[in-house]
């Protein structure tokens, strides 16, 4: 059943990260009541609903419905009137901007180089953090000073300026690992970085 909920999301045009993010939600719903999610019923999920409404903001509940709505639909189709009646509103935050000062001084105070040098490419180059963690050294084009990004959140690929001091900070830590595979491998496994690491990083 999870096999098919998966290639179901992946076939929809989602990412590989939305579809373990699904799985997820699906298996604390199951987890929550003790049963497979295919014993569900409709007054379960409407309670599951409730609750987690009143631990969640609006926007983070996003995931978990979309989550329900697709395996209830199409993996375990079920007849509910509650997969069309539930509205989340939607609510928009400003983010917090700090000025460049307060950005290099944070930069400057990394003193790991794996760090500093996936920061700093992070903030000069303007890539999310999804960008910059499954970045290449094919995709680093040091004559024409950009980067090609590929694996993007929305598959388009662009290239992005590099600026010199970026790409010299670049060269010498590329001279410390020597990855052939990864831009920003990981410590820890012969992959690159992972989101939990980033997440561990940045508190």
């Amino acid at each position: 059943m999870a096999r098919q909920f998966k290639q179901q999301i992946l076939i929809g045009g989602n990412a590989p990260s939305t579809a373990k993010t699904y799985l997820n939600h699906i298996a604390q719903l199951a987890e929550h009541f003790s049963l497979s999610p295919d014993e569900l019923t409709e007054e379960q999920l409407v309670q599951y609903l409730l609750l987690t409404k009143t631990q969640h903001k609006p926007n983070s509940m996003w995931p978990l419905f979309a989550a329900i709505k697709s395996f209830f639909t199409h993996t375990v189709a079920r007849d509910w009137k509650t997969l069309l009646a539930v509205r989340i509103p939607k609510t928009r935050t400003l983010p917090t901007v700090l000025t460049e000062e307060k950005v290099w001084t944070l930069l400057s105070a990394i003193e790991q180089p794996h760090w500093h040098a996936f920061f700093l490419t992070l903030y000069t180059c303007g890539l999310r953090l999804s960008d910059a963690r499954l970045l290449t050294p094919g995709n680093i084009d040091a004559d024409r000073q950009h980067i090609h990004v590929k694996k993007t959140k929305n598959s388009n690929e662009r290239f992005v300026p590099l600026p010199l001091n970026t790409l010299g900070v670049l060269r010498d830590y590329r001279k410390a690992h020597r990855n052939p595979a990864w831009l920003f491998p990981s410590r820890a496994q012969p992959t690159s970085l992972e989101a939990n690491q980033l997440t561990h990083q940045l508190g």
